[in-house]
């Protein structure tokens, strides 16, 4: 039942996560009750945003919970630039797999890359890519055993990488379909011409959406 509670879940979160309703019948969920392998998640994120942390991702894990126990390591710490020393060993089976998540050239990347090849890691690896400012490395297809993307647009960028597979969409529990709103002669009522969804960021590049006709609405994150 502990794999079903905790931040990933988000009951005692001040931000909606879309899953109150079900909260208790999650954690009563028979797959709690049966014996589990560990998996680790490896990550980078500031942890002053983990209460705001609600993307098709963090669903994916609430879902990895119900068959997994979930180890997390935080490498948000990691300075790339500077090349750190990764001590970090890992006995061989301790986890079924290390799933992490993050741009080739992050520290999660960084992170895995140098367990793999410092200290001879064995355990399968995955992971799911945040981000396309750096290009795959040609070790990417050694490191990693499988990778995730998100958009179909970036299928050819892995495809060198004999295992791929598209995944962590949305967070469903939060967006999804609602029904049509309807003006008086049946016709389907547009509040926004325009949406863009994302955090403010500059590679977002926000300012194009001042290039568009109409009415605009941004909503994300001010990091």
């Amino acid at each position: 039942q502990e794999a079903a509670t905790g931040w990933v879940k988000g009951e005692s979160s001040t931000v909606p996560s879309g899953l109150e309703k079900d909260a208790v019948q999650e954690v009563f969920r028979k797959e709690h009750d049966l014996p589990k392998e560990s998996m680790l998640f490896v990550f980078n994120k500031d942890p002053a945003h983990y209460d705001t942390w609600r993307d098709g991702l963090w669903a994916a894990l609430r879902i990895l919970a119900r068959h997994y126990t979930i180890q997390y390591l935080n490498v948000n710490d990691i300075v790339v630039a500077q090349q750190p020393e990764i001590h970090y060993h890992l006995t061989p089976g301790t986890f079924k797999f290390i799933l992490g998540w993050g741009a080739f050239g992050s520290p999660t990347d960084y992170f895995l890359t140098q367990i793999h090849y410092k200290h001879g890691d064995s355990h399968p690896k995955a992971l799911c890519i945040g981000g396309n400012a750096v290009p795959p490395p040609p070790e990417a297809a050694e490191v990693y055993d499988l990778l995730f993307f998100e958009t179909e647009w970036y299928r050819e960028t892995i495809s060198f990488h004999p295992l791929i597979r598209q995944a962590f969409g949305i967070n469903s529990n939060i967006y999804h379909e609602l029904p049509p709103k309807l003006d008086e002669n049946g016709e389907r009522v547009w509040e926004y011409d325009v949406l863009m969804v994302g955090h403010f960021l500059p590679w977002k590049r926000h300012g194009h959406l001042l290039q568009k006709e109409g009415r605009k609405l941004a909503v994300g994150e001010i990091y």
